[in-house]
């Protein structure tokens, strides 16, 4: 998760979702703000994933200028209209099953 906010790991401890998440880079940990792409590069180095191998679902324009500055692919998730710089934009992930949505990746 790379998140601007400051709240975003107590967010994250409440609703008890934490630990689906393998790294946390947040408000607190001195990047940037977005559009800035080291926010996800700390997210990266924190995964030991190369930004080229890397994707950012993000719903604003801001991220996905971050996500491509780092080099990664970019998934906007919300209104084409706003997020047209994106690889790829959708509405949600309502009815996506994991599977799909690496298919519409590996397209990219």
């Amino acid at each position: 998760l790379a998140s601007a906010s400051a709240s975003a790991k107590d967010v994250l401890r409440s609703t008890g979702i934490e630990g689906y998440f393998d790294a946390i880079v947040d408000g607190t940990d001195g990047s940037e703000p977005k559009p800035s792409p080291n926010i996800f590069l700390r997210a990266a180095r924190k995964l030991g994933a190369a930004s080229s191998a890397s994707v950012v679902f993000e719903d604003a324009a801001a991220g996905i200028a971050g996500a491509k500055a780092a080099g990664m692919l970019a998934v906007g998730i919300g209104r084409p209209e706003l997020l047209g710089a994106a690889d790829l934009v959708m509405p949600g992930f309502a009815g996506l099953d994991a599977a799909e949505l690496l298919n519409m990746i590996d397209a990219l």
